[in-house]
């Protein structure tokens, strides 16, 4: 049953991002050029929570039993600017994939109305 659930679950995850890939080729070649930027720009915005709520929960706990039985627990907030480093220059480059994929997507689409575009012009240019 379990092999089921997985096979469920890969399904609507491939739907759910070929939907938002094609929604993004759709605003993409709108008219609006600021339309094809709406779905970048917001997977940069949770990229960027993504990495700040990587950075604030970074802590320590600790627990100790006491000897009649009772759990002791002391939580430390670990500040070390070194993992902050790493956890940025790991971190923001993964979560910025999708937001590069959407990016490029825009490109290849502007770049390809931008084309069709001149290629009009020239014929009217052809009929004058």
């Amino acid at each position: 049953m379990a092999i089921y659930s997985l096979i469920i679950g890969v399904i609507v995850f491939v739907a759910f991002i070929s939907g938002i890939i094609i929604l993004q080729i759709y605003l993409s070649k709108g008219n609006n050029k600021w339309l094809g930027l709406i779905l970048p720009a917001m997977f940069f915005l949770i990229s960027i929570v993504g990495i700040v709520s990587m950075i604030s929960y970074q802590s320590n706990q600790v627990q100790a039993v006491t000897e009649n039985g009772k759990v002791i627990e002391k939580v430390t907030s670990s500040v070390d600017v070194g993992s902050i480093i790493v956890t940025i220059m790991v971190g923001y480059p993964l979560l910025n994939i999708p937001t590069g994929v959407l990016l490029l997507i825009y490109a290849v689409c502007r770049d390809k109305k931008k084309k069709l575009s001149n290629l009009d012009k020239m014929r009217v240019q052809d009929l004058e």
